[in-house]
C-alpha cells in the first residue's frame, strides 16, 4: 500500500505543477492516473477505484467495522481514538481517516490512517469472504455499490475473491512517497517530492517487492529532509 500525500507537488495535465489533490478536481479518476503513473516514471496503474465520504461511512458498516493498528491517540474531531488495536464502523470510521491536526505529522500521518483503514477492511473481508458461498457475491456487489471504477468490473473483482481469502496470511507493506521537506510553488503550501528516494520506491513498486525499500528506509511518513 503506497500513499501520495494531497499536498505532494506534481506535475498537472496542463503542464504546471501543483498541488496532486487538485488534479482529481480538474481531471477526475483519469488524470490522477497519469499523474501517480508518471511520478513513479511511467509504472501501470490498471484500474481505479474511488469513493467518497458517504460511500466511505456505507462500506464500514457493510462489513460490520473493521480492526486497525492505531499509532497515534488522537481526539480533536471528536471521539477519542486510543493508540493500539481499535474497531471502527459508520461516522467514527470516516473521523478517523480524516483527522490531521493531532497526528505528529498532520497530513502526512494521515496517509498513513488511510492504509491502516485499507488493510482493515481487507482482512475484515477476508475473514467474511472464508466460507465462499453465495452470499459472499452478495457482500461484494454490495460494497461494489459505493465505489466509482475504471478498468475494473463487479465480475472482475469476483475473480480476486482467492486472492482476498489468502491476504491475512500475507506481509502487507505500507509505505508513503517520501517527501523532503515543505514549500511554495505558485503560492501553495506543497509537499517537496525526495526525488532519489521516489525513483528506488519505483524501481521496488516494478519488482512487485519493497522489502529492499522498507529495511532502507523504513516507513516513517515524516520529511526525509
Amino acid at each position: 500500500l503506497v500513499s501520495v500525500a494531497r499536498d505532494k507537488a506534481v506535475s498537472h495535465p496542463s503542464g504546471r505543477v501543483g498541488k496532486s489533490n487538485a488534479i482529481h478536481a480538474s481531471s477526475g479518476a483519469a488524470g490522477m492516473k497519469r499523474a501517480v503513473s508518471d511520478l513513479f516514471g511511467g509504472l501501470p496503474i490498471s484500474a481505479t477505484v474511488e469513493t467518497g465520504f458517504v460511500g466511505f461511512t456505507a462500506l464500514s458498516t457493510i462489513l460490520d467495522g473493521f480492526t486497525v493498528d492505531n499509532k497515534h491517540r488522537s481526539s480533536s474531531l471528536g471521539p477519542t481514538f486510543p493508540a493500539g488495536q481499535i474497531r471502527l464502523i459508520g461516522e467514527p470510521a470516516l473521523l478517523y481517516v480524516r483527522e490531521r491536526k493531532s497526528l505528529p505529522n498532520g497530513d502526512l500521518d494521515r496517509t498513513e490512517r488511510h492504509r491502516a483503514a485499507l488493510k482493515g477492511m481487507l482482512l475484515r473481508l477476508s475473514a467474511l469472504a472464508a466460507g465462499a458461498d453465495s452470499s459472499t457475491a452478495e457482500l461484494v456487489g454490495r460494497l461494489w455499490g459505493q465505489v466509482r471504477a475504471t478498468g475494473i468490473t463487479r465480475e472482475d473483482a469476483l475473480t480476486l475473491l482467492p486472492v482476498v481469502k489468502a491476504a491475512r496470511t500475507l506481509t502487507i507493506t505500507s509505505v508513503m512517497v517520501p517527501i523532503s521537506r515543505f514549500g511554495m510553488i505558485n503560492g501553495a503550501s506543497v509537499d517537496i517530492l525526495n526525488t532519489g528516494r521516489t525513483a528506488e520506491l519505483a524501481a521496488a513498486l516494478r519488482s512487485g517487492d519493497l522489502t529492499a525499500y522498507v529495511t532502507k528506509y523504513g516507513t516513517s511518513n515524516a520529511p526525509t529532509g
